[in-house]
């Protein structure tokens, strides 16, 4: 087997030419890499790994997309229409959690003696114990008063089945519907942390 640094480099260059980030041909580049690995210490393949001498490429493509006032209240306007999908979108204005944190939200996760929140199904794998503000204490004690506890206890339950709601694909359409160009539910999060940032 003979593979090359230069031929790993043009493929690579073939990703960025079809439009893939920098970000997205590093992950490849490690990937290939570690296979490459195993092929030197376990398969005895090859001598060496010759991705190990390619520099990664710089990534510069953070995309930072908040909410102005006016965004913001067209959401608002918009996701009133679907009550869930509504709340959840108040509840990571409030706390700054991405989708999937908010989707497997349990109630047994909610401390509303203390007003605090325990997200457990963190990016980095561990418990994050935030204070909820008033506005997010408002909508969850609504939340439980009125019943929405599902079988599960899930606080966004799905609801033709166990699980937790999905609001992959709800999300976006309100978004477009409110007229809301290029904006994810991950720009929520960046939002509330621009939010943070105005307050002090």
């Amino acid at each position: 087997v003979h593979i090359r640094a230069s031929q790993l480099i043009e493929a690579r260059d073939k990703l960025l030419s079809k439009g893939r980030t920098p970000a997205t041909a590093n992950r490849y580049l490690s990937a290939i890499s570690s296979l490459l690995q195993i092929c030197v210490e376990e398969w005895f393949w090859i001598e060496r790994n010759p991705a190990r001498a390619i520099r990664r490429l710089k990534e510069n493509n953070e995309r930072v997309r908040f909410l102005s006032d006016f965004e913001r209240d067209q959401l608002l306007v918009e996701t009133r229409r679907d009550p869930e999908l509504h709340d959840i979108v108040i509840l990571a204005l409030s706390t700054g959690a991405r989708r999937g944190e908010l989707e497997k939200l349990k109630w047994s996760d909610i401390d509303r003696l203390n007003e605090t929140i325990v997200f457990r199904s963190t990016k980095n794998g561990s418990d994050r114990l935030i204070p909820l503000p008033s506005d997010a204490v408002d909508l969850m004690r609504k939340r439980f008063s009125n019943g929405k506890l599902g079988s599960q206890d899930w606080v966004f339950p799905a609801p033709k089945s166990e699980g937790h709601a999905d609001f992959r694909r709800r999300f976006p359409k309100a978004a477009s519907k409110a007229g809301l160009k290029e904006f994810r539910f991950h720009d929520l999060r960046h939002t509330a942390a621009y939010y943070l940032a105005a307050s002090g």
